[in-house]
C-alpha cells in the first residue's frame, strides 16, 4: 500500500469519527494496517495507542454483538 492510501486511510476513519460514526475494532485494524504496510510506525503507534485507550468502548461492543464478556 502506498503512502498516500494509509493518509487517505487515516482521513476517512477521522471524517467517520467527526460524523458520529461510532469507532470499531474493523476500522482500527484497517487503518493500523495500512500504517504497517507503508512502513510508518510512528503513525502506526499513535493509532494502537488509541486503540488502547478506547479498548472499554470497542470490548463493550463485542459483547452486544456477541453476547460474551472477555
Amino acid at each position: 500500500m502506498s503512502q498516500g492510501l494509509c493518509e487517505q486511510a487515516m482521513a476517512v476513519f477521522k471524517k467517520m469519527e467527526a460524523d458520529g460514526i461510532e469507532t470499531n475494532i474493523v476500522m482500527l485494524n484497517s487503518v493500523l494496517n495500512s500504517f504497517s504496510v507503508a512502513a510508518k510506525p510512528e503513525e502506526g503507534l499513535a493509532v494502537f495507542e488509541y486503540m488502547h485507550q478506547n479498548v472499554r468502548s470497542l470490548l463493550n461492543s463485542h459483547i452486544k454483538i456477541y453476547g460474551e464478556e472477555f
